[in-house]
Formats: C-alpha cells, sequence, structure tokens
C-alpha cells in the first residue's frame, strides 16, 4: 500500500485461533477496502493473523500478546484512527476493547456475528460497560442486533444492522453422478458446542439412506 499520510489509518482486530463465518466475513471487508484506508490487521493468533492478511493488497499485521500492556504497546506502535474488533460472541476481545476505548481520540467499532448471551453476572456487566462506550456497534442481521440489545440491556436502536457482504461464488461443474442415488447433507460452520452440530449429526441418523453426512 502507498504511504499517503492524509488517508485513515484503520486496524482489523479479532481475538480468535480459528476462521469460521464471522472471520470469513472480515476477510470479503478486507479484500473490498481500496487504497483510500492504510489498513492494518492484528489478533492474538499468528496462522489466523497471516491468513487475514493475505486477503487484502499488501497489508501489514501484528502478533500482539496477552494482557493489557501489549494490547497498549500494539495500537501505540501503529497509531490507529479507527479499531474494527470482529465478535464472534459480544464478550469477546474484552482485553482489545478496554485498551483501544481508553486511547483519547480512537474511534470503536465492534462487530456482532451472533447474538449469545452469558449467564455469569460479571462477564455480562463486563461486557455491557464496554459496548455502552463504543463509537459505533454493528450486528449483521435485525435479529443478532436487537437480541444483542436486549441481552445486555444496552437500548433499543443502539446497534446498527449491516449485513455481511458475499462475494459472488464461482460458477460450478456439475456434481459427480452419485452410484447409490442417495441423500447428501452437508453443513458448513465452526466446530464449537454453540453451533449445534452435534444435534444436527444425531438428527440425520433418521434420514433414509444418506450417501453422506
Amino acid at each position: 500500500m502507498g504511504a499517503r499520510r492524509d488517508r485513515p489509518r484503520v486496524l482489523l482486530y479479532a481475538d480468535v485461533d480459528a476462521v469460521g463465518g464471522a472471520e470469513i466475513a472480515m476477510g470479503n471487508l478486507l479484500s473490498a477496502l481500496d487504497d483510500a484506508y492504510e489498513v492494518w490487521v492484528a489478533g492474538t493468533d499468528e496462522r489466523f493473523v497471516r491468513w487475514l492478511a493475505r486477503r487484502g493488497r499488501q497489508v501489514p499485521w501484528a502478533v500482539v500478546g496477552p494482557g493489557p500492556l501489549a494490547h497498549l504497546r500494539m495500537l501505540r506502535r501503529i497509531r490507529p484512527h479507527v479499531v474494527h474488533v470482529n465478535l464472534e460472541v459480544p464478550w469477546a476481545a474484552p482485553t482489545m476493547l478496554a485498551c483501544a476505548l481508553a486511547q483519547p481520540g480512537l474511534r470503536v467499532v465492534a462487530v456482532e456475528h451472533m447474538a449469545a448471551r452469558t449467564v455469569h453476572l460479571g462477564t455480562l456487566l463486563r461486557t455491557r460497560a464496554l459496548l455502552l462506550r463504543l463509537d459505533q456497534h454493528v450486528a449483521v442481521s435485525a435479529d443478532a442486533a436487537k437480541r444483542v440489545e436486549d441481552f445486555y440491556a444496552l437500548g433499543r436502536g443502539s446497534v446498527r444492522v449491516i449485513h455481511n457482504g458475499v462475494p459472488p461464488a464461482p460458477a460450478l461443474g456439475r456434481a459427480a453422478a452419485r452410484g447409490d442415488g442417495g441423500l447428501v447433507i452437508g453443513a458448513v460452520g465452526r466446530r464449537d458446542r454453540g453451533r449445534g452440530h452435534a444435534w444436527w449429526l444425531e438428527g440425520g441418523r433418521g434420514v433414509p439412506e444418506p450417501s453422506s453426512l
């Protein structure tokens, strides 16, 4: 990327160690940004950060260690104008949010991808305190926005809705013929308990003669 000094410097951050739908959406956003912005990517896992950086055009990246001091050092080194924090659940990335919100003049945006609710009171109160201070709070659907507002008592209309952009899929050739003609069922998603894959697999046992599951 060029060295123009008049461009806003944007830092994209996620505290994850795997790639799921939320991270793919973040990669789609990065690939769509033009050189009107000076973009950095950062996170706590090097493999993920490298993966994300490759979605952009010559995007610099940083891996940050645990704890607030490491996050503060990274913010002071990069000196972003805007921090975009990708949240796989509403209580994710509390260290980054707290450190970014403590920087004078730094704009902080958080994007919700799953409207999950915590039953731990301390986590709920911490999450609410951080989310209330955001400059912009975004969810990827109207339902997710409403649920996050309700779960964390944020107030109706406090979370904006911006749907994920999905690039056009490449043309697919004709699928190979199935010898047994059985039903094929597939699912794509992060491998965690909240996605319910175990329930889905258990229920699939009742499907007559599936060729793959």
